[in-house]
């Protein structure tokens, strides 16, 4: 009876934890004025230019960003892929390029239960995988 007493209790706090969020992203790149990359991240899509991305822990200090492929327009597809997504041949292994660090906000990483040393996405090339409906890039995160 009382292991079934602490598992009512414990409940909420299983209900509320997340293993992934969803955030609004701006994927113009450097300074939002154009290129390749994430240039700012946050709860909220008031900005004409915000992607829906769906954020996944998926260790420790890695995070898996998840965007809907159907929802894209080129010039998005240009600042995931570096060119537009059917222009993709086979035998390319396709990169993100994120020009400049970003650094995720506490919020974002309290909801995702990361720890709060590991927020920056370093510059660099990360993999791209592809399915039908998504498009999934593997960050590892960095500190500060």
């Amino acid at each position: 009876m009382k292991n079934i007493c602490y598992l009512v209790l414990l409940l909420p706090a299983f209900a509320f934890s997340q293993e992934s969020i969803n955030i609004s992203a701006d994927l113009r790149g450097r300074s939002c004025s154009g290129g390749s990359g994430i240039c700012s991240v946050g709860n909220s899509s008031d900005s004409k230019f915000a992607t829906e991305v769906l954020v996944k822990k998926i260790g420790k200090s890695e995070v898996a960003f998840i965007i809907k492929k159907p929802n894209l327009n080129s010039e998005t597809q240009r600042s995931i892929a570096g060119k537009e997504f059917a222009k993709i041949s086979a035998n390319e292994i396709p990169q993100f390029h994120q020009e400049k660090d970003l650094f995720l906000d506490k919020e974002t990483l309290e909801k995702l239960e990361m720890d709060p040393k590991f927020l920056v996405i370093k510059e660099g090339f990360y993999p791209l995988q592809f399915d039908d409906q998504n498009i999934t890039i593997s960050f590892t995160l960095t500190e500060l």
